[in-house]
């Protein structure tokens, strides 16, 4: 058995040497001395405002490794963008988890990054820039850990896997991206997961290629990503081939992935890579608020907008995807249109407006709305591809405030319009308090009052694990009982990964067999999360995969094992 090496003197390790320097020098890597606990070494540093250049490693190691990253961050925004060989460039995002810091580079964090066979590749470390954000980071040494041909093939395993992976849908202008133009590698982070399957946000706010007549920048920046999103969208269909090839090996099903507002999700002048500007030539289907008052949200009500909706859903299907994934959770599809005002009145003599959403008489309604389009939608996917192409989708915490707002879980599953259901990580609610007249009904012009003053309606966007859980209780024994499949939701990356580890235990312990992962792309950054998950989709029984943290002593020949000068506490 090959012995496991250290590699933690790297400039030694550097190919192009005429890279690095001792001291500051603008488009070069510092080379910076440090001192732990355990050894000593020379990190290769990107600090703020300096734009070095690639530089290749020559690891010289043969055969099958584990590879573990020590890297490091000074503050603020930080990252490296790593990458062996020809596979694609991944960035790591340092995330300290310790108890305490004086200052952030008084640590090294440890992370396994991915497992390959070494044999002639070199490494390529790039500095992260990430839209005009000053940004540093820094190698401190690589750890290669030998393994045997079992452990090689268990890491290879390619089914069995129980996790949905969700990228989201700044995954295509990701900005380290790497020159091939090839945007694969966080997708090949998700390695070592026994498969599963791989949601790929292709959006509605996809709908045009060229670049807005008069739209203003606030950087160059800004400009640069736009065009390079206009440039993946121009290509989509060349794109998701190449993805859905990446993620077949492996061993994932595909699914386009959709946000079902029928909307924009930025203003103006934010990128215009997200302004689809799809509600703005249909005014007369915008959804409309008690009040009679417009949005600019295309409502389901009408026939002609789940047209376009499922126009827009079966093109993403020609690039080869195995179905669908409808993002139900985020906003809002129907509302107190004509339509739907007409068709309470005619059931129950009376006003939509003034029924809250968690009344039965509103609620039903917009339950038959978002159903007929979901029988809309399954007939015309079942008429071009027959039972060939799967529909998942995705809903609020629980059933019942799905149900409230047009989503009816139990009816999708009864009829065969759904193979999956999704747990999302929000869900919208009332606060009628002061809104309610002495009949119980809505008082159109106090909730007009109340509603210059605060939110009425509002939004639960937190991923509590307590509602995550409440949820699951309500939404699997509906899939169970019409043999469908539910997907328990993990968190959101901002929040602890020991956190979404013992969550999921406590949903395994109630019979949850599936879960999802929102917005991987961006958890791939941070070793500690994305191996939390690993270790969930391969269903281990503990979490084998925790960062690690080596306590620096000494940086650049200072001794700050007592006292960091830089402390920004």
């Amino acid at each position: 058995m090959k012995s496991e090496i250290l590699l933690k003197d790297l400039g030694e390790y550097v190919v192009n040497k005429s890279a690095l320097a001792q001291g500051a020098e603008y488009d070069k890597w510092l080379l910076l001395p440090y001192e732990t606990g355990e050894f000593s070494g020379v990190a290769l540093a990107a600090m703020d405002n300096f734009h070095p250049v690639a530089i290749k490693l020559s690891i010289g190691a043969s055969g099958w490794y584990k590879i573990y990253l020590g890297v490091l961050t000074f503050g603020g925004r930080a990252g490296i963008g790593v990458r062996f060989g020809k596979d694609d460039q991944t960035l790591i995002e340092p995330k300290l988890r310790v108890s305490h810091c004086w200052q952030p580079n008084e640590w090294i964090e440890e992370g396994f990054f991915r497992a390959m066979d070494l044999t002639g590749k070199n490494l390529t470390l790039t500095k992260s820039e990430c839209e005009g954000i000053m940004t540093t980071g820094g190698l401190a040494y690589i750890r290669l850990v030998p393994m045997t041909e079992e452990e090689v093939a268990a890491y290879q395993t390619k089914e069995g896997g129980c996790v949905a992976f969700h990228y989201d849908i700044d995954f295509s202008r990701d900005f380290d991206k790497p020159e091939e133009e090839s945007y694969a590698g966080r997708l090949r982070m998700l390695e070592n997961t026994c498969g599963g399957e791989w949601f790929l946000e292709t959006a509605f706010d996809h709908c045009y290629v060229d670049e807005p007549e008069g739209h203003v920048y606030l950087s160059t920046v800004n400009k640069t990503h736009a065009r390079r999103y206009a440039a993946y969208i121009k290509d989509a269909t060349e794109n998701h081939k190449s993805l859905i090839k990446e993620a077949k090996k492996l061993g994932y099903k595909t699914y386009a992935t959709q946000r079902m507002e029928m909307a924009d999700f930025c203003f103006p002048y934010s990128l215009y890579s997200w302004r689809s500007g799809i509600a703005d030539p249909y005014p007369e289907y915008h959804c409309k608020m008690r009040d009679g008052r417009s949005v600019e949200v295309l409502s389901y009500a009408y026939p002609k907008t789940r047209r376009l909706s499922i126009e827009l859903l079966m093109k993403p299907l020609e690039d080869g995807f195995d179905g669908l994934t409808l993002i139900f959770h985020r906003g809002l599809h129907v509302a107190f249109e004509q339509p739907v005002i007409d068709r309470v009145q005619q059931l129950y003599g009376v006003d939509a407006r003034k029924l809250p959403f968690a009344d039965e008489r509103l609620h039903g309604v917009l339950c038959e709305v978002m159903t007929t389009f979901m029988r809309e939608l399954k007939a015309e996917v079942t008429r071009v591809y027959g039972d060939t192409k799967k529909i998942n989708a995705i809903v609020y915490y629980d059933a019942t405030q799905s149900k409230q707002f047009g989503l009816d879980v139990e009816t999708w599953c009864k009829e065969g319009l759904v193979d999956g259901i999704c747990q999302g990580l929000m869900t919208h609610y009332e606060k009628l308090d002061g809104c309610l007249g002495e009949d119980g009904l809505i008082d159109l012009e106090k909730y007009k009052e109340e509603n210059g003053k605060r939110m009425v309606l509002c939004r639960t966007y937190d991923g509590d694990p307590k509602l995550v859980i409440n949820g699951a209780k309500e939404l699997k024994p509906i899939c169970d009982r019409y043999g469908k499949t539910f997907y328990a939701s993990l968190l959101w990356e901002g929040n602890s990964p020991f956190t979404a580890w013992d969550m999921a235990q406590e949903l395994r312990e109630m019979g949850v067999t599936q879960f999802m992962s929102w917005n991987a792309n961006h958890k791939a950054k941070d070793m500690a999360y994305i191996n939390t998950e690993r270790s969930i989709a391969r269903k281990e029984t503990e979490n084998k995969h925790e960062s690690r943290f080596l306590r620096v002593l000494s940086m650049a020949g200072k001794d700050i094992s007592s006292f960091c000068q830089n402390w920004r506490g």
